[in-house]
């Protein structure tokens, strides 16, 4: 009996491309699966740089990259365009000793704000800017320091205060402040809903307010 010894011809074709085939997609499916991790690792990274922005307490801003004067990025942002280089009314009228005494208190004031904001372990950083703005709009030096040591002893986060003085510097330019200074210090209460407080702090700015035919006298 004579056996062949050669390799059938399908037989060969069937086993090498087989083996070809099997090899060839499993290096795919490797090279893929490493392309996989790498897009992943990717991701990652970019979410890392993400966080990395991110504030990591309720006081919003805190953990954000921050500027040479040690306030984050953007914070200050909502506040009147300018406002840095604003004076109160009438300051052109002002003599030089008038500012300077103006330009001490200021100082004095800011000192005693960011003392407060330390004690309390607040961004003093912050709080000084907020003074600063409400005096530059025309609110009083006291008045506003005011405002913001309420704000403190009554926890209200820096993001919201921040909103309060927008708020008061836009509306109380057409107020004379000092008679609703009481009412809206009553208003910033420790537990009142944001919005619930901003809404009861314009109305009390509002109301004092002169009516709108006021305008067309």
């Amino acid at each position: 009996l004579t056996v062949d010894a050669r390799p059938h011809q399908g037989q060969g074709q069937g086993n090498g491309q087989g083996l070809g085939n099997g090899n060839a997609n499993q290096t795919a499916n490797d090279n893929a699966n490493e392309n996989a991790f790498e897009d992943r690792d990717d991701d990652q990274d970019k979410d890392k740089d993400k966080d990395k922005g991110r504030g990591k307490n309720k006081n919003k801003g805190k953990g954000l990259k921050k500027s040479e004067d040690g306030v984050p990025y953007g914070w200050s942002q909502g506040l009147k365009k300018g406002w840095k280089d604003s004076f109160p009314p009438g300051w052109s009228k002002k003599s030089d000793d008038e500012k300077e005494e103006w330009m001490d208190r200021l100082e004095r004031a800011k000192d005693k704000v960011k003392e407060k904001a330390r004690d309390n372990e607040r961004d003093e950083n912050k709080i000084e800017i907020l003074i600063e703005y409400l005096s530059r709009m025309g609110i009083d030096i006291e008045d506003a320091e005011d405002i913001i040591i309420k704000g403190i002893d009554e926890d209200i986060p820096d993001e919201e205060l921040k909103d309060i003085n927008v708020m008061v510097g836009e509306k109380a330019k057409d107020v004379d402040f000092k008679k609703v200074k009481e009412e809206v210090l009553e208003n910033i209460k420790k537990g009142v809903k944001s919005e619930e407080l901003m809404k009861k702090i314009e109305k009390v700015l509002d109301d004092a307010g002169p009516d709108w035919w006021e305008f067309w006298k």
